[in-house]
């Protein structure tokens, strides 16, 4: 019975065996692959910051030829004056101009960089509650999002006699109930978010709203190119770099490279990191 057991997984696990190494062969080639691709990135980068070096010091060398002409127009203005001359000096290569291509550079943001502005824009004026574990929701879960930011607001006039330094026309302006429970409001300014996430403006506001325990840190993720592969994301180097940047205290929620650490190429000296910030 062993026997004929065996004779007939023996060609199953054949195919088995082979078809895990075909899966690991691909893996390997998916892994050469992104090595080859952030080695090309790298490369971009480097020849960019040597495309910025070169023009910077042809810029440097401009200023030095300019700033000798007008040495030598104002030595020859000295030596031969010429009350009728009323010509304007030329304008200097740094001054403001509207045709300029450093004006034009500054103008045209792009459009990548307008998007993201935009929507850490919105997400400055919003503001998420979340639910203490086995608190009674007192309904809110099956309410209108009109009804929850009446609710809110009228939380927030209950405050206002209290408080003189509460923002001018602080409002929440609309409601969103998300998978978890949690809901996520818009307000009308980002100083009425960061008067509301004071802590004791925060208790007062929830002990008349009710339902809510807390105000959930909003993420932003920020991706740092070139750290230096000497460095180890841990609770003590966040702290370093929030002292080191003048960052707030707990400003930095997780750090962590992008690219695994055994799948770096030999002699890599920089890497990309992601790094959370509230």
């Amino acid at each position: 019975m062993a026997e004929a057991l065996m004779t007939t997984l023996r060609d199953p696990l054949q195919e088995f065996i082979e078809t895990s190494a075909a899966v690991q062969s691909h893996a390997d080639c998916v892994i050469d692959g992104h090595d080859s691709i952030e080695n090309c990135v790298l490369e971009i980068v480097s020849r960019v910051d040597k495309l910025q070096d070169a023009f910077r010091n042809t810029q440097e060398k401009a200023e030095a030829n300019y700033n000798a002409v007008q040495n030598m127009i104002a030595t020859l203005e000295q030596h031969f004056p010429s009350p009728d001359n009323q010509n304007p000096p030329p304008p200097h290569p740094n001054a403001s101009n509207p045709t300029s291509y450093a004006t034009r550079t500054r103008a045209q943001i792009p459009e990548l960089h307008n998007r993201i502005m935009t929507r850490n824009e919105e997400r400055q004026k919003q503001i998420m509650f979340t639910k203490a574990h086995g608190m009674p929701s007192q309904g809110l879960d099956n309410q209108e999002p009109h009804v929850i930011v009446a609710k809110a607001n009228l939380a927030l006039t209950a405050m206002k006699s209290n408080h003189d330094d509460i923002p001018d026309a602080i409002q929440f302006m609309s409601a969103k109930i998300l998978a978890k429970g949690d809901i996520l409001f818009d307000m009308n300014s980002p100083e009425s978010v960061e008067w509301i996430r004071k802590e004791g403006n925060c208790i007062e506001f929830m002990q008349g709203f009710g339902a809510m325990s807390e105000i959930k840190d909003r993420e932003y993720a920020c991706v740092v190119e070139n750290v230096p592969i000497g460095f180890h994301p841990s609770h003590e180097s966040t702290l370093e770099i929030e002292s080191t940047n003048d960052l707030a205290n707990k400003s930095i929620i997780l750090a962590r490279w992008i690219k695994p650490v055994e799948h770096r190429f030999e002699g890599q000296r920089t890497a990309f990191m992601i790094i959370n910030f509230r």
